[in-house]
Parts: structure tokens; C-alpha cells; sequence
């Protein structure tokens, strides 16, 4: 089966959540099937990555009418579904956030197959309106970094914020940075939306590193701590890869997507009390403490993985009958 992912965005370029969750899935359809991804540009680009071939060509619509099913999500996903539906081609649509109202046509349209990346992204879509058709929930894939895991904290230093904008919770970071001057802190600039940033260069206690395609390195490797304050979140991408590295990953209590990402193992802070972020800074200043709660992540990191392995199959057994029906 040829299939086409057509999008605004893609990991090639852009290595936020959304970009990652689709490549992902694309490599595991890549396997058995013939998969390409247009995205719309004004110049004509092309290249493989990680196996997958990208093209950036202005006219997307002549890739869809040589494909057998169509992949879209974001953006550009009412513009490709009606072109699409014109042209009767089985289509997937991926949601990565809450109810939208411009979600209903989507979720209402029969033949189009929906895929969730939370059971709390689909609960508030189901809760606004009547979902028909095929539904799958499937987590983002987080890689196993447990190879790089470790409780030698002597060059993991750091108090770690990914993307320092209003709705991650920057206001929450740069107190915790006044409230211990002492510790060292680590703010990573965001892959897109920089006009949304606000990145402080005069804290002393504060590194910043720049957005970086080896979050590996540059990030984890020097982490001890993670924090996402995030106010919404429909899972959670920093918490999700710090657990994989075994790193104790303090979130909002309160973003439903990151408490369903996190589980029972959350280390819960609450936005309307900054104390609650203090105290679990501090309770992981034990070490005794520190090393229970980063094998507890690795524990939980290795149960999603197969969670999400599981998911996914799910999709691509039925996508497979799909295609023989047809």
C-alpha cells in the first residue's frame, strides 16, 4: 500500500513532539509498506530520513492522488481531508490536544480512521462530540535510553526546563531559581514558537543551551532533576524521555495529560503552590530517596514501551485487514 503523510511539519526539520509521534509511526509502517511525507513548500527539496522519504514540493495534491492512504495531522489536516475525501482516499487523522471545536468534522466523518495519542485527548474529544468510525489510542514513542541511566550524580548537576514559554510554565521555573540560588539550573530553548519564549540571560544560576538536535548530550546527560509545569499537556514528550533515562521528572498535578503519562510515579507539583515544587526539589536531595525513584522511572519507562509497542501493533493489524479488504 502507498502511503502519504501529508503535513505542515516534519521531524527532518522539526524535532517537537508532534513531528517525532507521526515519524515514528511512519518508520513502523515503512517496514511493510511504500511510505512517503509531503510537506508544502515554496522550493522543491528531497531527502531520506531515518529510512523515510520527505519531499517539500509546493502542490501536495498531485502525491495524494498516487496514494492509497493518507496521513495528516495539525495544520494542514482540514485542508488535505477535504481534498481527500474529493478524491476517496482512505484517510488517518492523529490528534495531539483536547477538543477543539473545529474537531467536529473530523471526528463525525465515518470514514475517517482517528488515532489519539491519550485515552485524555480522546475522553475530551468524545465528551464535545459524537466520534464515528475507527478509533485507536496510542502513546508517543519515547526510545529506551536506560543505557544512559545513571545515580552518579557528579557531572548530572542540572534542575532541567525545556521551552520557557507561559504555557510550560516558565513563571514557576524562574521562582524555583530564586528560591535556590545555590542549585545549578538548566533552561533549553524550544524548537519552534522562539517569539513565545522568554529566556533570561542574567540569572547567574541558570546555563541556557540553545534548541539542539542532540537532546542526548546537550540535556539529559546533564540532568537531575526534570521539571514540566506545563499548564496543558496531552502526554508530555520531557517528562516521557526523562523517565526513559531515569531521571525523576517533577510535573503538574494538575495537566491531566502528564498525570495520565506519569502514572501512580508522578512526582506531583501544583501550580497555585510553589511549595509543592520546593518540597519535591528538596525530597530529592536524599539520595536513598533519588536512587528509589529513578529506578521506579526506568521500571515505568520499560512498562510504556511495551504498552506502546502493544498500541501500535493494534493499528497496524488493522490496517493490514483494512488494505486486504479493500
Amino acid at each position: 500500500m502507498k502511503i502519504l503523510a501529508v503535513v505542515k511539519l516534519y521531524a527532518h526539520k522539526n524535532k517537537a513532539g508532534g513531528e517525532l509521534y507521526l515519524h515514528h509511526l511512519l518508520k513502523e509502517l515503512n517496514k511493510v509498506h511504500d511510505v512517503a511525507v509531503i510537506v508544502p513548500s515554496d522550493t522543491f527539496y528531497q531527502t531520506t530520513f531515518e529510512g523515510v522519504y520527505v519531499v517539500e514540493d509546493k502542490d501536495y495534491k498531485i502525491y495524494i492522488d498516487q496514494a492509497d492512504l493518507i496521513i495528516t495531522q495539525l495544520d494542514l489536516s482540514s485542508e488535505v481531508n477535504k481534498y481527500s475525501i474529493q478524491k476517496n482516499k482512505k484517510i488517518v487523522n492523529i490528534f495531539h490536544g483536547e477538543f477543539q471545536e473545529y474537531f467536529k468534522p473530523v471526528l463525525r466523518t465515518e470514514k475517517i480512521i482517528k488515532i489519539f495519542n491519550s485515552n485524555y485527548v480522546y475522553h475530551s474529544c468524545i465528551q464535545n462530540c459524537l466520534i464515528k468510525g475507527k478509533t485507536f489510542i496510542i502513546y508517543p514513542y519515547t526510545p529506551d535510553y536506560s543505557q544512559y541511566a545513571t545515580t552518579d550524580l557528579q557531572y548530572r548537576q542540572f534542575i532541567t526546563f525545556v521551552n520557557p514559554s507561559q504555557s510550560k510554565g516558565k513563571d514557576i521555573f524562574y521562582n524555583l531559581v530564586k528560591k535556590f540560588p545555590n542549585k545549578k539550573f538548566l533552561l533549553v530553548e524550544g524548537g519552534y514558537y522562539k517569539h513565545l519564549q522568554d529566556i533570561r540571560y542574567d540569572l547567574p544560576n541558570v546555563m541556557i543551551q540553545k534548541s539542539t538536535n542532540d537532546m542526548i548530550n546537550d540535556v539529559y546527560l546533564k540532568s537531575k532533576i526534570v521539571i514540566q509545569p506545563s499548564f496543558v499537556e496531552s502526554y508530555g514528550m520531557v517528562a516521557s524521555e526523562a523517565r526513559s533515562f531515569g531521571i525523576p521528572a517533577i510535573i503538574n498535578g494538575k495537566s491531566k495529560g502528564l498525570k495520565e503519562n506519569m502514572g501512580k510515579l508522578g512526582l506531583f507539583g501544583d501550580n497555585d503552590d510553589m511549595k509543592s515544587y520546593e518540597k519535591l526539589i528538596k525530597l530529592l536531595d536524599n539520595r536513598p530517596t533519588y536512587i528509589l525513584w529513578s529506578k521506579l522511572m526506568l521500571d515505568q519507562a520499560e512498562a510504556r514501551l511495551e504498552e506502546q509497542q502493544k498500541q501500535t501493533d493494534e493499528f497496524l493489524n488493522f490496517l493490514e485487514k483494512f488494505n486486504q479488504k479493500a
